[in-house]
């Protein structure tokens, strides 16, 4: 397995790690359930963690994509400045996670502040990591680039087969 493919392979669990906790804080919010609380916790640092893997191997991956040829130097520049506010929000969104896990135990008064602390930052964290991932895909992915003239290509060859 090259870098490319690795980091392909890993770079969908903090993306879709970070919203899933995030969904799970929100119910744990709505239904004051400490449990699904923790649960959010535990899977923003886990987002947390695999972020720095996938941020880390975007290097390899870009030493070898940037050798085929029709890539776009540009779209990985954007991808590579995009995947460093997603690196960075959510390793915030980990490490405030850690906090909120420690006062959950604790059972502190501060617990419930930081559970709505965790669910803003990980909008944030969402938001970064989509546009990250939606840069990302625009590098080898046409269909993501949403350009009329890639419509009207495949348009045209969807009616001549």
């Amino acid at each position: 397995m090259n870098p490319a493919n690795f980091h392909l392979l890993i770079n969908h669990f903090p993306i879709v790690g970070g919203i899933l906790a995030t969904v799970l804080m929100f119910s744990g919010i709505v239904i004051k359930n400490e449990t699904v609380k923790r649960t959010a916790y535990f899977l923003f640092v886990f987002a947390g963690i695999t972020v720095v893997f996938t941020f880390l191997s975007g290097e390899g991956a870009e030493e070898i994509i940037e050798k085929i040829k029709g890539i776009d130097e540009n779209l990985i520049e954007k991808h590579e400045e995009s995947a460093k506010f997603a690196l960075w929000s959510t390793i915030i969104s980990g490490i405030i996670s850690l906090i909120g896990l420690f006062l959950s135990f604790k059972s502190s008064r501060l617990s419930g502040i930081f559970s709505f602390v965790v669910l803003l930052v990980s909008f944030i964290s969402i938001f970064f990591s989509w546009k990250a991932g939606f840069t990302g895909g625009k590098i080898r992915h046409t269909d993501a680039s949403n350009t009329q003239s890639t419509i009207e290509d495949h348009t045209d060859e969807t009616h001549h087969h």
